[in-house]
């Protein structure tokens, strides 16, 4: 896995995003937020076929944290900066790749990812937005949609469950694919 501080290379940003050293989110500072790409591979081609971004703080040991990462941007109130840090690592570092990339239903409340100047919007390479809460607002769902409709992002629903409640937005989401929970697929042979 590739290892990204939020520093672009040689100085340089990505659109609508202050990369400069020293530059923080909230209190966080900049280079203290670290993506890794996990391969998403087709067992039937055999090949990596997508890239699902993770994001966490970065740990002494070279690690993420994305726990520390969400309780930072909840303590905060910061959602949506934060995962406009991620996605502009994310866009910068992943070019030509299909990125499933990390949604918070906080963004969309926010609205900060629908302007034009976001990263995801000079992502060519397709762009797959991963939700794990898909009990979505009116509003966020209006956003969601509205970012689906402008930049062709497809939806993935990630950690889903089971319950009538989870299959309601199942088919009220239209998602692309579904991340099942373990728990309702272990044992299963």
């Amino acid at each position: 896995p590739s290892h990204s501080g939020v520093r672009a290379p040689h100085g340089g940003s990505a659109p609508g995003y202050s990369q400069r050293p020293g530059s923080s989110v909230g209190s966080l500072a900049i280079e203290a937020i670290g993506i890794e790409f996990q391969p998403i591979v087709d067992l039937e081609l055999g090949k990596t076929v997508a890239y699902e971004v993770l994001a966490g703080l970065r740990t002494s040991d070279g690690g993420l944290d994305g726990s520390a990462l969400l309780a930072h941007a909840a303590h905060e109130r910061s959602f949506a900066e934060l995962g406009r840090a991620v996605r502009t690592l994310a866009v910068r570092e992943g070019g030509g790749k299909l990125l499933y990339i990390p949604l918070h239903p906080a963004e969309l409340q926010e609205r900060l990812i629908v302007q034009p100047d976001d990263p995801i919007f000079s992502h060519e390479a397709g762009i797959r937005l991963q939700i794990a809460h898909p009990a979505l607002s009116p509003v966020a769902r209006h956003v969601l949609d509205e970012l689906r409709s402008r930049c062709g992002a497809e939806l993935v629903l990630d950690n889903f469950g089971s319950g009538s409640g989870a299959l309601k937005h199942l088919v009220e989401l239209e998602p692309y694919a579904i991340k099942l929970d373990r728990e309702l697929i272990s044992g299963i042979d």
